[in-house]
């Protein structure tokens, strides 16, 4: 598919998916950041291919720590109201 992926318009850098399975490739292929997790063989043909990230179950919750998508969330300040984050949260 290329360097694009199919994204849809304005999702560069907003969304990460994980998959499993080759049912999983084309949402995987649509995002911006995938993720195969322990992929079956089908799913890893298109994984390496692609260049995405590759987790097990042992370090899957890390691997989603260091996407560029939730560090930045973690940098959003507290919203006292909702208990954390808000992303929509508008400045200015």
């Amino acid at each position: 598919m290329g360097s694009g992926r199919g994204r849809s318009p304005g999702g560069e850098g907003k969304a990460f998916a994980i998959g499993n399975s080759v049912s999983d490739a084309e949402i995987l292929h649509r995002t911006a950041h995938p993720i195969a997790s322990e992929p079956d063989a089908q799913l890893a043909r298109p994984a390496d291919s692609e260049g995405w990230t590759i987790a097990t179950r042992h370090d899957l919750l890390d691997t989603v720590d260091r996407t560029p998508l939730t560090a930045a969330a973690r940098r959003q300040p507290e919203d006292p109201v909702r208990g954390g984050s808000d992303p929509d949260r508008r400045t200015g």
